[in-house]
């Protein structure tokens, strides 16, 4: 079973590994406190906070990402009313999260270390 969802998954869990390795190496990059939230009006950070917030992003990607593979593999063998299978589309939409996770936290990043 567990073979079975790495294998269905196989690109996702990628991504997600990438993006828990990013996370990683820019914590060992950062200074113990960058910034973590800017105005609505402004480029400028409006709060600082430490480092260790970076793992936060991850975490509840990596959450939401399992959540998608839970229901895809829930949803095995159902289909819609023209047929489709549902297992395909939550495949599909795991792996889109996992894609926009990632380049959400690439641009994050870059904001940080702009505002450094």
């Amino acid at each position: 079973m567990v073979d079975g969802i790495l294998r269905e998954n196989r690109a996702s869990f990628t991504m997600i590994a990438i993006m828990w390795v990013v996370a990683i190496v820019a914590m060992a990059l950062m200074p113990d406190s960058i910034p973590v939230h800017w105005g609505f009006d402004s480029t400028e950070p409006n709060r600082w906070g430490s480092k260790f917030e970076l793992v936060i992003m991850p975490i509840l990607f990596t959450l939401t990402c399992l959540i998608c593979m839970g229901i895809g593999r829930a949803t095995r063998g159902d289909t819609y009313g023209d047929g489709k299978s549902t297992e395909v589309f939550m495949h599909k939409c795991t792996t889109a999260l996992t894609v926009f996770f990632l380049v959400l936290e690439i641009a994050l990043l870059i904001l940080i270390v702009v505002n450094l």
